[in-house]
């Protein structure tokens, strides 16, 4: 920005109202966009002016967010060297607790706003948009760098981030279930569901590491609910033995501090979260017990004490 002496300054103007704007475009019209990019049913030249808008627009949402979030939604340097097809980043950085300080934790809030409406009702075109680099040498998928900066924000100490980001996976598994539901010759889930499948399966034991550790104090209590939400669909939509493995790692990390017949108790719960035979609503209670057991610093919560003996009563049931 120009000054009046001609000079440069620096701005910290957000780009969140921008992708508000986005985000209203295609909830209106994102229908219209994905009818077009399936080719199932005739659509006018309106309609693929439509399509070719609303991909415009992501693009340029995904540019902007990216000098925000800086290295959490930057390409690796293999990923630049290399380049990458839609669905085939690298596995995402570990899951570490993180805060967008000097950055903009409101356009990042604002930007998995926007993927969240993007895939209820744009699935295709979102997980499809590709971005070439300058040369025009380099397929970037902005879908799948989407869902590892997600993974990562999930542990953001910015409530709006962390909750945004839990939103927007939790979304993702809801539509790799909805494509299940349906035929595997259906064309959403030919143009899209490989992607989506193999965006889970790459974050999902991380994810559930992470969670786990952030239920046991480490995340702002605002979250609780939406992880315990989140967690809930990744069992329900794993295989038995991936949900097993998932919950049995996570329940070994150092963070936990309740002894043994708590995590047997907790593991009981995740087992029955992964069967259907428990509803969200109990995870979220497990969850605020969890995290109230971890604030406090008197030896009777943890391994023992009262307070964990109840918790083990109460949730151990098989």
């Amino acid at each position: 920005v120009a000054s009046s002496t001609g000079k440069e300054e620096a701005t910290d103007a957000t780009q969140a109202p921008m992708l508000h704007f986005v985000q209203e475009a295609i909830d209106v019209h994102g229908h219209i966009a994905e009818s077009n990019v399936r080719g199932t049913s005739a659509t006018s030249p309106s309609d693929k002016n439509i399509r070719i808008i609303l991909d415009r627009l992501l693009v340029l949402s995904f540019e902007a967010v990216q000098s925000a979030a800086g290295a959490v939604w930057a390409p690796t340097p293999e990923q630049q060297e290399q380049g990458e097809k839609a669905g085939e980043a690298s596995p995402p950085p570990p899951i570490q607790q993180s805060n967008t300080t000097n950055k903009s934790p409101d356009e990042l809030a604002a930007m998995f706003s926007l993927l969240t409406t993007s895939l209820l009702r744009c699935p295709v075109l979102l997980v499809n948009l590709s971005i070439g680099d300058a040369t025009g040498q380099v397929d970037i998928s902005p879908f799948a760098r989407s869902v590892q900066a997600a993974a990562v924000c999930t542990n953001e100490k910015e409530v709006d981030v962390a909750r945004s980001a839990m939103m927007f996976l939790k979304t993702l598994v809801d539509i790799k279930g909805t494509f299940e539901k349906g035929e595997r010759t259906d064309t959403a889930y030919k143009l899209a569901g490989d992607v989506v499948d193999s965006s889970i399966s790459r974050i999902r034991p991380d994810l559930v590491n992470a969670i786990v550790a952030g239920a046991c104090g480490h995340y702002p209590r605002e979250v609780l609910d939406p992880a315990a939400s989140l967690l809930y669909v990744l069992l329900r939509t794993s295989s038995p033995e991936e949900a097993e493995s998932a919950a049995t790692a996570a329940l070994e990390q150092d963070v936990f501090k309740l002894g043994g017949d708590a995590r047997r108790a907790l593991l009981v719960v995740l087992g029955k979260s992964a069967q259907g035979n428990a509803d969200s609503s109990t995870l979220m209670d497990v969850f605020e017990t969890l995290w109230n057991l971890h604030q406090g610093e008197d030896a009777n919560t943890f391994a023992g004490g009262d307070a964990v003996a109840k918790f083990v009563n109460k949730y151990g049931q098989s």
